[in-house]
């Protein structure tokens, strides 16, 4: 999220000024501390030395907090995980504009997923609804395999998502998919107890969001 240049600097004096307060706080405590030890009020000494430790604590979870969320968006972006979301929890204007674009990004990468969901739903629904025998897969890894009802009904098979499995029913089938280019057309013949089973088939690339697919027509 792009900030105007005199609201860019007045968020950064802020948060250069909500540091030094805290360095500032974390000195003066040290100065009460060395204070009290030499006036010989070691328990009120000790007391304040717990203070600077806490202090710079917080100074370390403060300063902590952008890399630690940078960390986690990028691991988001990684993963494909955008349920978590990102605050700044009072900590300045500077971090309340970071923590708003990187919500904003998140909710774009979201809505994103969901279109790219309801596009693989759409494809799914068209296959399994067209009267022709359709196979549908990744040609590099042979997985997220569609089949549709008349395909499943012209080979005698159920649902499968990988060519792996129609390797154990139909290896000749199989190894024919994965050979199979963009625009080729072949002739399979399948063995079958009564006579053998004969296809034609034809290929065709196509991209859906970014991976290629192969679609062929049985």
């Amino acid at each position: 999220m792009a900030l105007p240049f005199s609201k860019g600097s007045r968020l950064r004096r802020n948060h250069r000024l909500q540091v030094g307060l805290r360095v500032a706080g974390i000195g003066a405590t040290v100065a009460g501390t060395l204070w009290l030890w030499r006036a010989d009020l070691y328990l009120a000494a000790a007391l304040a030395a717990g203070g600077v430790l806490w202090g710079l604590a917080a100074l370390v979870r403060y300063t902590e907090k952008t890399p630690r969320d940078l960390t986690r968006f990028l691991e988001a972006i990684r993963y494909d995980d955008f349920s978590q979301g990102f605050s700044s929890a009072g900590r300045g204007g500077l971090f309340e504009d970071l923590s708003a674009a990187f919500n904003e990004v998140t909710d774009a990468f979201r809505r994103i997923r969901s279109e790219r969901e309801e596009q693989a739903r759409t494809l799914q629904t068209v296959i399994q609804h067209v009267g022709v025998a359709l196979i549908a897969f990744r040609p590099d890894t042979g997985e997220d395999v569609l089949v549709n009802n008349a395909a499943k009904r012209l080979l005698g098979l159920g649902r499968f998502r990988s060519l792996q499995k129609l390797d154990a029913t139909e290896p000749t089938l199989a190894r024919t998919l994965r050979r199979l280019q963009s625009g080729s057309r072949t002739l399979v013949t399948l063995e079958r107890e009564d006579q053998p089973l004969q296809l034609f088939v034809n290929a065709t690339r196509f991209r859906l969001v970014g991976t290629v697919h192969t679609l062929v027509t049985l």
